[in-house]
């Protein structure tokens, strides 16, 4: 018998992989339409995770650094000063 706490989990682990996957096929449109020459992703530590199994190469190809952080609620400041 599943939990409805379970039930929850699951059901928000299945939405951050539906989101992962999303993003990393517009990711992929719009580096084949060249709309960037440079990527850098940030993002929590689990959906980073998730959405390096769905990025295309030429994705991968054009990503310069990939940081697995949550910066929700970040300033500009806070999430230049990731960037280096």
């Amino acid at each position: 018998h599943i939990g409805k706490r379970d039930q929850q989990m699951r059901r928000q682990q299945t939405d951050e992989a539906t989101f992962a996957k999303q993003l990393a096929n517009r990711l992929y449109k719009m580096a084949h339409a060249r709309e960037f020459d440079a990527l850098y992703l940030i993002a929590d530590p689990q959906t980073l995770g998730q959405m390096r199994g769905s990025l295309h190469a030429e994705v991968t190809n054009l990503t310069k650094r990939q940081i697995p952080k949550t910066l929700t609620n970040s300033s500009v400041e806070a999430i230049a000063a990731q960037l280096g």
